[in-house]
């Protein structure tokens, strides 16, 4: 007996027990054979009992468990079953596949499904989670087609910069992309500003804009210059810290000038400071920078306010910042650098006015000033005053160190969204 029929029995049973424990032998299973994945594929198309709780999802589970298993000959099997996957996640899964192979057959199938109904996920950067863009092309004219979806808009232009790393969007392409950014741009503009007022009720959709935003206007960076494309940047480049990074280097991007004086407000900014430092060491404009960010402290303290504003952490930047102490260790790689700082914030799950420890690196010695490492940079927001700022930087290392257990003993597999 196939060693893939028991699981398929279990999926297909509408006892929940017997369909959790089919999921967990399916995660063991990896990789599939070609045979296996193709079966995978037709089951999870098929029509699979209900599971328990709305956010199970057996279709996807095996969709995911066939792309282990992608191979040129499981081509012509997602073009015959895609339209009869039953949710979003399932159907990016199938795209997933295609865009792992790699080939010029496996694109010419992605872009015509993508093209049409029904839809993946919202989100079109997952079907590219495990590999670059490529085949322009094939794959710009579907991607065009998804810029009438509001929710897919930002995606879109993020799948067509990374598919500008590697090459050259052809004209006509550009020609359709440039004016869905600037309509994007116009209608975020209306709720944009030069200072966002943290105390408000809107962080996330705050975020969301700033995301938006920042696609949106290093797509007109990327397109053919026009009067109308740098005159929207430079809009932008006076406003909130964020997406003027983006606008600021966009301009330099198509021949401008960014104005010295907004350069050093974002700069200025800790959570736009590693998003313009990164863009400006691209372009070779580094000199735009002002020297006193241009610090690998100025950079660890920027590190460390990006960490703190992620929604499942603090959720805002700190109201204060500062540098207390700089911990050295000489490893294989050279001597490195982990930097203490202490913060406090107002409102949020922070005790007004106190302050707290958090930790940003560690970075090469022989790399600085850079962006790159800071797999340490965290807050176990602990009262600055309980520990010496070596002690906080111990109680982050033990702290990421048992994560790193945790997540090497899981039994479960890997993420696959």
């Amino acid at each position: 007996m196939s060693r893939f029929n028991p699981i398929l029995a279990g999926l297909r049973s509408a006892d929940h027990e017997a369909q959790r424990e089919a999921e967990d032998a399916l995660r063991e299973l990896r990789p599939l054979t070609l045979d296996e994945a193709a079966q995978a594929l037709r089951a999870a198309a098929e029509g699979l009992p209900p599971r328990e709780n709305d956010w199970e999802d057996s279709a996807s589970h095996l969709v995911l468990a066939a792309v282990t298993g992608a191979s040129e000959e499981l081509i012509v099997v997602v073009q015959e079953i895609y339209t009869r996957l039953p949710t979003p996640f399932s159907r990016t899964a199938a795209l997933r596949l295609l865009a792992n192979l790699d080939s010029r057959d496996a694109y010419a199938v992605l872009g015509l499904l993508l093209a049409s109904p029904p839809d993946p996920r919202e989100d079109l950067d997952a079907i590219w989670w495990e590999t670059e863009p490529r085949h322009g092309d094939l794959l710009c004219p579907a991607l065009i087609t998804r810029l009438a979806n509001d929710l897919s808009r930002a995606s879109v232009f993020d799948v067509v910069l990374r598919l500008a790393a590697t090459e050259e969007i052809a004209p006509e392409h550009a020609v359709l992309l440039a004016p869905a950014a600037l309509a994007e741009l116009r209608r975020l503009r209306r709720r944009a500003s030069t200072r966002f007022e943290w105390a408000g009720r809107d962080l996330d959709q705050r975020l969301e804009r700033c995301h938006r935003a920042e696609r949106a206007l290093t797509m007109l960076g990327a397109a053919p210059a026009s009067t109308e494309a740098i005159t929207e940047l430079a809009a932008w480049a006076g406003l909130d810290s964020l997406p003027a990074a983006a606008a600021l280097t966009s301009l330099l991007r198509l021949g401008q000038e960014a104005e010295p004086s907004e350069v050093a407000r974002v700069a200025a900014d800790p959570e736009a400071r590693r998003r313009l430092f990164n863009d400006l060491s691209q372009l070779d404009r580094m000199q735009l920078m002002p020297s006193r960010y241009r610090t690998q402290e100025a950079l660890a303290e920027a590190a460390l306010v990006e960490w703190l504003t992620f929604p499942g952490e603090l959720g805002r930047p700190p109201t204060a910042i500062e540098f207390v102490e700089l911990i050295s260790a000489d490893t294989d790689e050279g001597p490195v650098d982990l930097y203490v700082f202490r913060f406090r914030a107002e409102g949020g799950r922070l005790r007004r006015g106190k302050w707290f420890a958090g930790v940003a690196g560690p970075y090469r010695r022989e790399d600085s000033p850079t962006i790159t490492g800071g797999e340490m940079t965290f807050s176990a927001f602990e009262p600055w005053d309980e520990r010496s700022p070596l002690d906080h930087a111990e109680l982050v290392a033990e702290i990421l160190e048992s994560w790193r257990r945790a997540d090497g003993n899981r039994s479960d597999g890997p993420r696959d969204m």
